[in-house]
């Protein structure tokens, strides 16, 4: 069952919650630590992170850790701050300063390693190729070294002038990006995934940066900026359609429609910034429904922040209403209705859903509802304040970015099943 969430990423930790027997863990160097005992690694998450500590010499070390039900399995050190993190057929991928290591989960020994520099910023395994996005910022040139997985270099991407990546997407063994400076004008770029060989470029005429790249089925691609949507056609970037002067936020495309909070230019200076939920066709465009949303989520929707009190799944919507996001809506995807709201004692702060429950989290509990009905299911006390919450292998996983604690708790029953107190908190990475 799919999870619609996003992920989230923070200062000091980087941790990836996994089952062992689908996906893998492992660490640098030689186990430091003493296994679990591997008859019951199949059954049980693991929870892989990534801190640091102050040693006997007062200096900082780093490492990377693999937890299971609240035990840890292992610790192995790493050479500088394991800031990214990724997980795909038995291997963990951890990237630390200029390298990326690849470690098997059972025994934390290492498969392979690559210098990548500057400063490995995300990994990501897409159709049997590792994407390591490395630089950008006060970092240096940003570019993509893209990997098979026994770790042999395969091609690598560097934009054009020094510029940053703004968005990319891997889908049906394409390459897809933008270049361009934020100007009037960027090109929409397309390579090979395989080995990097340019496909086609076409102009865009866009006068902001994407934000995101979208799958639109097998003949289109979605390019969101922020204050235009554009459809693109695969197979030479051609424009089917735009939609000017709106932000999409959470966009989602199912069946063919196009569904995403959108906040519209207000029609006069000073004038509040018209907001919607809609639904729009993606051969064409054409408005299919909308529902207006209250006034004060533009704020925080047009932000730019990740959206944590909203998400869209392939059945519902869900947003909790600003400023103090006490009031929990859903609708039907199916033509926009309303199909519950639910007031929320403490207020929304964080969001998961699926297509038969909703998880949230408030300042004082953990509420469990039905997708469907909005029925609570059950209720848990919050005594850490956790925020992010992830789903994985029946358990339900909360992290406080402020004080560094996870806490995993039973889908089934909402009761705590472990509990975890880091050092630090770099960056939360769960699959």
């Amino acid at each position: 069952m799919a999870k619609h969430t996003l992920p989230v990423f923070w200062a000091g930790l980087a941790a990836l919650f996994l089952p062992l027997g689908l996906v893998a863990c492992g660490g640098v160097g030689s186990v430091a630590k003493t296994p679990v005992a591997a008859t019951t690694a199949g059954a049980k998450p693991l929870l892989v992170l990534t801190d640091s500590q102050v040693n006997a010499q007062g200096l900082e070390a780093f490492q990377v850790e693999a937890f299971q039900q609240g035990r840890e399995r292992w610790a192995i050190p790493l050479p500088t701050s394991g800031d990214a993190l990724a997980a795909a057929d038995g291997v963990i991928y951890v990237g630390a300063g200029e390298t990326i290591y690849a470690l098997d989960a059972q025994s934390g020994h290492q498969r392979w390693q690559a210098s990548v520099g500057p400063q490995v910023r995300s990994i990501h395994v897409i159709e049997a190729r590792v994407y390591v996005d490395t630089g950008g910022g006060f970092s240096g040139q940003e570019r993509i070294d893209v990997f098979s997985l026994m770790g042999h270099l395969l091609w690598q991407y560097t934009p054009p002038a020094l510029q940053d990546i703004p968005a990319w997407l891997v889908d049906q063994g394409v390459f897809y990006t933008v270049e361009g400076d934020g100007g009037v004008s960027a090109t929409l770029v397309a390579r090979d995934a395989a080995t990097g060989a340019a496909r086609w470029r076409a102009p865009l005429q866009i006068d902001s940066l994407p934000q995101m790249l979208l799958p639109a089925g097998p003949d289109a691609l979605l390019v969101v900026t922020q204050d235009a949507l554009l459809m693109a056609e695969r197979n030479a970037g051609g424009l089917l359609w735009q939609r000017q002067d709106t932000q999409a936020v959470g966009a989602s495309i199912t069946a063919g429609t196009l569904y995403a909070f959108f906040v519209d230019q207000p029609a006069a200076l000073g004038e509040a910034a018209p907001v919607f939920l809609r639904a729009l066709r993606v051969s064409d465009g054409r408005l299919l429904w909308q529902q207006p949303l209250a006034p004060n989520d533009a704020g925080f929707l047009s932000s730019g922040q990740p959206l944590s009190v909203g998400v869209i799944t392939p059945q519902a919507a869900y947003l909790a209403d600003s400023p103090d996001f006490t009031a929990l809506h859903a609708w039907r995807l199916s033509d926009g209705t309303q199909r519950w709201r639910k007031t929320v004692v403490g207020g929304v702060v964080g969001l998961l859903a699926d297509g038969q429950r909703v998880y949230l989290a408030s300042s004082q509990q953990f509420v469990a509802l039905q997708a469907d009905t909005g029925q609570v299911i059950w209720r848990a006390a919050n005594p850490d304040g956790l925020t992010a919450l992830r789903e994985e292998a029946g358990v339900l996983l909360g992290v406080n970015p402020q004080t560094f604690v996870l806490a995993g708790y039973d889908l089934a029953s909402g009761q705590r099943v472990w509990r975890l107190t880091p050092v630090t908190l770099d960056a939360y990475l769960e699959t």
